[in-house]
């Protein structure tokens, strides 16, 4: 047998053994620990960075509210919670979720916990994300309140039906635009009450961190998400789009920091994430050798960790820059 075959096989069987341990850990768990992996912690990122980076940015030029803020930050985590519960609920409810899948395994399922259970998390996600709402809705006005209605149709129609933003491809776009130039505009708006275009620039950088996890996450779910019919954009246009689309947003990002500088005269200290240049050279390196799904497994621990460092960073170095101002 050739020694790449070997090599491939000893990966997989390695992987096997990794899954079937988890499998058996997992379904040990308490309640508690069950509804937090079905809440994805790993993935929230995605929501608080948006919503600190508009803060950060109100911050900068004067204005503070502390009590819209941490609303700000529950909203958006919850609705991106609720979200990752109604993913499980309807891949699980349309049998999507199969033998293949490589990531954690997901509660409906993964046979870990009732469907209707499942159902009920996302209900009363969404619920607390909608109270917790109440703040922004009495300081801007009904505006947040289609906002809140828009975002949680958006997180119910990522997965539910034929014509789902997952099916559709529509969730790229979707993901990017929330997490990254909208949500951090809103953030900043429901600061200052000024509109203004650089924080949507500023938001960017979030859009395409998240992008990448993103494409990251299709990439892993390639084969699972062909066999169950979940036609993302990398099912319908092939693995090298999903590597194209990760290396692409990886690049945009650090375009937009100078970018920014040029456009809106940021402070130098932000050019503080260059420090993970070397690191991102790497992953952009792995995954552009990575030729199938299996190889996807270590580097998406990789990606989200890049992610957190990268928007701490960013984060610091805001705040230096408050501090110097």
């Amino acid at each position: 047998m050739p020694l790449w075959k070997k090599e491939n096989l000893t990966l997989a069987n390695s992987q096997n053994e990794d899954k079937s341990k988890m499998k058996t850990a997992i379904a040990q768990k308490s309640l508690l620990s069950l509804i937090l992996l079905g809440a994805r912690p790993k993935t929230l990122t995605a929501s608080f960075f948006p919503v600190i980076l508009g803060m950060c940015l109100a911050r900068f030029e004067g204005y503070y509210n502390l009590s819209l803020y941490l609303a700000t930050l529950v909203c958006a985590a919850f609705v991106q919670i609720g979200t990752n519960y109604a993913n499980d609920y309807f891949d699980a409810k349309a049998g999507r979720d199969t033998k293949k899948r490589l990531g954690p395994p997901r509660l409906a399922g993964g046979g870990l916990m009732p469907r209707s259970w499942v159902f009920t998390l996302m209900v009363a996600s969404f619920v607390i994300a909608t109270l917790s709402a109440i703040p922004l809705m009495m300081e801007a006005g009904t505006i947040v309140l289609y906002l809140m209605i828009l975002a949680i149709a958006l997180g119910i129609l990522y997965t539910y039906g034929k014509y789902s933003l997952a099916n559709t491809g529509l969730s790229n776009l979707t993901i990017f635009v929330v997490f990254g130039p909208f949500g951090t505009f809103m953030a900043y708006y429901l600061q200052t009450g000024v509109a203004k275009l650089n924080p949507a620039l500023y938001g960017i950088i979030p859009g395409c961190l998240s992008l990448m996890m993103f494409a990251m996450n299709n990439l892993r779910d390639y084969e699972e998400d062909k066999e169950g019919g979940k036609k993302t954009l990398v099912v319908r246009f092939g693995f090298a789009y999903g590597k194209m689309e990760y290396l692409l947003a990886l690049a945009i990002s650090w375009m937009t920091i100078p970018l920014s500088m040029m456009l809106y005269k940021a402070p130098l200290i932000t050019m503080l994430p260059l420090i993970w240049l070397p690191k991102a050279a790497r992953l952009a390196k792995d995954l552009s050798l990575a030729e199938k799904p299996t190889q996807i497994v270590p580097l998406f621990e990789k990606t989200a960790k890049y992610i957190l460092l990268f928007a701490l960073t960013y984060i610091l170095a805001w705040r230096i820059a408050m501090a110097l101002s």
